[in-house]
């Protein structure tokens, strides 16, 4: 709901329409969703360990995810509409585990390999697709929330 709220709001003003990419969802966690890390380490020390160390086949229970399979989706949905929007801007708004695919096509890292790239809430993030292949332009650039952060904060009193 929140990315789609996000998308509404930058699409509306300049008369575009929302287009949703059911495979540019998050990744379905199972029966990991809505618990938190503490509860997850608790119930399944064992899945925990294999999700948090990143075991790429690792399918999550109840019904999740692999990494293997969240990444296969992400970039089939990437180079689909990267290959009908040939030379034209495309904003996707999405959440923390698409970007991370995202980023790794554009970068070459690993699926399997430690995260060390931010995933900012409300940043931009640029890959271009050239020669049938991605390409990282910018990540986590946040500049444009600075100004709004800053009038947030002098509202409640902080310099």
């Amino acid at each position: 709901m929140r990315a789609r709220q996000t998308a509404e709001a930058i699409a509306a003003p300049h008369g575009l329409q929302l287009r949703i990419e059911r495979r540019l969802r998050e990744r379905h966690y199972g029966g990991y969703e809505g618990r938190t890390y503490e509860e997850i380490e608790r119930i399944d020390p064992d899945g925990y360990g294999r999700w948090r160390a990143r075991d790429p086949a690792f399918a999550l229970p109840g019904g999740g995810e692999t990494l293997l399979s969240l990444h296969a989706r992400v970039e089939a949905a990437l180079r689909d509409l990267a290959s009908r929007h040939e030379d034209e801007t495309v904003a996707i708004v999405t959440h923390g585990g698409v970007l991370d695919c995202a980023f790794r096509l554009a970068t070459g890292l690993a699926i399997e390999a430690p995260r060390a790239h931010e995933l900012l809430n409300a940043s931009l993030n640029r890959i271009a697709w050239r020669n049938g292949s991605f390409t990282l332009i910018a990540w986590a650039d946040a500049v444009h929330l600075v100004e709004v952060l800053d009038d947030a904060a002098q509202a409640r009193g902080h310099p």
